[in-house]
């Protein structure tokens, strides 16, 4: 732990250095399974890729634990199952130390919730789960708030992505005296929550908010608001409900920049979407280098990888955000395709034998299907969407992709036509060929989920330390919501006061 305490600010209390401390011991961690991190899992059975995996001890590790436990992903993600497992096994080790660090003592817990315990009420519809899920947010963010807010003295709330406002009628029913101001980049959701809400103390705005168009937007329409309902303008709590992407990091830069904040609580999203600062040591690297030059495109020809810029510019930064991370980890770099990890909800996940897990392999048999029949699209994805019924094969499915593929190619065509032609003969040999490999697609997947946290916590604590590095000395991470309900519950809470 040298490295980090060497670096760490002197003039930090002993509270703001276990960030550092953590932040270090969770980097260490994910540098021994980053290699799997970054793999596209439509690849693992490309040739090399599959290779490479097949000799790689953490891969043989979790395909042994797998078979042990029949293939139970469920049991493989909780807690207890590892405990009185071999740590000679990778996985297993691994693990532990993944369980000792999320469980941190530096991050508080939601004493109002079980973190893990299955509401009754959950359903299986998409729709009944939404709307627990939204209940449940809503009523932990609310309760948090309603803490702060009568101490801090709070006049006003300001919601960055507010969307539908699904926070307001709880937050205004509790702090009756306080203004609430929603901002969100969708006419549509504007127009539901006006719909929805008639509230005297109630607004919500339309505008794409970055950090940098900030002051023009608040000088225009804010201020105006505070003025005619007679709020203060040095007591605002800024908000985020799972704000997406890059808006979580603009919203940090926003309350640092502006003396109106003097509080936040936000609640991050769609890291996948998050624009990262890739350094020149780390775009340099063997392992970057053979990542980015596998990235494929989308069936309309649009590179896969868009998130990563080479060039430092923190307007445009959404992470790194902290200058720690940037000069003592200049080779550290997470990739689309690792942060995409961080958005598994690895708390439901399903059986083998489930349609889930059919397609999945399904995909994966297709994408190599491309490289051995069809190479024209042999770095092309997005056939997620083919529907996929209970009893139906790979044959199907290849079929069911064979209607859309590309009318006007006549390479592709002929291809095709062949293929159609002697499908039988063709999926004989293609599924021999790759028999027995769905081992280490199962296996890199299940790394995949069980250190998806990790990818999440580093990224909120260098949230964390930004907030620091800019003087804010009271800040805290949060575990406020039920993992089962809402996997992204990490909030990170904040005060300059």
């Amino acid at each position: 732990m040298e490295k980090t305490s060497e670096k760490i600010p002197s003039n930090i209390n002993d509270d703001l250095r276990k960030y550092y401390i953590l932040l270090d011991k969770m980097i260490i961690l994910y540098k021994k399974i980053q290699h799997i991190c970054l793999i596209n899992l439509n690849n693992v059975f490309k040739k090399n890729i599959y290779e490479e995996l097949s000799k790689d001890k953490l891969i043989k590790d979790t395909i042994q634990i797998l078979e042990k436990y029949k293939y139970d992903f469920n049991k493989l993600l909780s807690t207890q199952i590892l405990i009185n497992e071999n740590e000679d096994n990778l996985y297993v080790s691994l693990s532990k130390e993944l369980n000792i660090l999320i469980n941190d003592s530096i991050i508080e817990r939601n004493k109002d919730v079980d973190l893990f315990k299955i509401p009754l009420n959950m359903g299986k519809s998409k729709k009944s789960i939404f709307k627990v899920k939204k209940e449940h947010e809503v009523e932990q963010l609310s309760n948090f708030i309603d803490k702060i807010s009568p101490k801090e003295k709070i006049e006003t709330l300001l919601e960055m992505g507010c969307g539908k406002s699904y926070l307001t009628e709880t937050i205004l029913s509790h702090n009756k005296n306080c203004l609430y101001i929603g901002i969100d980049m969708k006419e549509n959701l504007i127009k539901k929550s006006n719909s929805n809400n008639n509230k005297e103390n109630f607004f919500v705005l339309y505008s794409i908010v970055t950090a940098n168009n900030f002051q023009k937007f608040y000088d225009e329409k804010i201020k105006e608001i505070l003025i005619s309902k007679n709020k203060t303008e040095n007591n605002i709590f800024l908000l985020g409900l799972h704000s997406c992407g890059n808006l979580t990091s603009d919203t940090l830069k926003v309350f640092i920049k502006y003396k109106c904040f003097s509080n936040l609580a936000i609640v991050g999203c769609c890291m996948n979407l998050l624009t990262e600062y890739i350094t020149p040591e780390a775009k340099n690297s063997i392992l970057f280098q053979n990542y980015y030059n596998t990235i494929g495109y989308t069936v309309k020809g649009d590179f896969l990888e868009k998130t990563c810029i080479f060039n430092y510019n923190f307007d445009e930064i959404g992470y790194p955000l902290s200058q720690h991370i940037i000069k003592i980890y200049p080779d550290l770099f997470l990739t689309r395709t690792a942060r995409n990890s961080a958005m598994q909800n690895n708390t439901e996940t399903e059986q083998i034998d489930s349609i889930m897990y059919k397609k999945f392999y399904y995909r994966t048999l297709l994408q190599v299907f491309f490289d051995d029949y069809i190479n024209e699209y042999s770095w092309t994805y997005g056939f997620g969407k083919i529907d996929l019924e209970e009893n139906e094969s790979f044959k199907d499915y290849l079929l069911k992709f064979f209607k859309d593929i590309d009318k006007n190619n006549e390479s592709i065509n002929k291809k095709k036509d062949y293929i159609i032609k002697n499908i039988d003969v063709v999926l004989k040999e293609f599924l021999s060929n790759h028999k027995g490999k769905e081992k280490i697609l199962w296996s890199v997947n299940m790394i995949r989920m069980k250190f998806a946290k990790l990818v999440e916590y580093i990224i909120a604590l260098d949230r964390i330390i930004y907030l620091i590095e800019n003087g804010i000395e009271k800040v805290k991470l949060v575990k406020i919501f039920n993992e089962i309900i809402s996997t992204r519950n990490i909030l990170i809470y904040a005060s300059k006061k």
